[in-house]
């Protein structure tokens, strides 16, 4: 091989290189429906009630990798439903922790009333 033909296969394997970390790959499908079953079990929970921001911005984050998708923008579709299941996930777990600082609250309440009567 001569020199031309070295330089000629590196350059080729070099374009072959950025096309490949420019592509968007395959549509997140299965990030989609994860998000979306996140969202449903964060509303099934109260979380509209109890953690409204955080699931505000994960049905807005839901939103936006749909028209990535829909653009066939599917890395920053993927960035998107990775943060709109973070935001599910936390709206989730602020729920969980109200509820349970509800119940505690209630049951001291519970307890005093109780020393009160004794």
């Amino acid at each position: 091989m001569n020199m031309r033909t070295l330089i000629l296969f590196f350059l080729a394997g070099c374009l072959i290189a950025v096309a490949g970390c420019t592509s968007q790959g395959t549509a997140p499908n299965s990030l989609m429906s994860e998000a979306q079953a996140d969202i449903r079990t964060a509303e099934e929970m109260g979380a509209d009630q109890l953690a409204p921001v955080a699931l505000a911005d994960a049905k807005q984050h839901l939103k936006d990798a749909r028209i990535a998708m829909a653009d066939e923008k599917f890395t920053k579709a993927r960035y998107d439903l990775e943060k709109s299941m973070a935001d599910s996930q936390f709206a989730i777990a602020k729920t969980n922790a109200t509820r349970s600082n509800k119940a505690e609250e209630q049951l001291q309440e519970s307890l005093n009333t109780l020393e009160q009567e004794l």
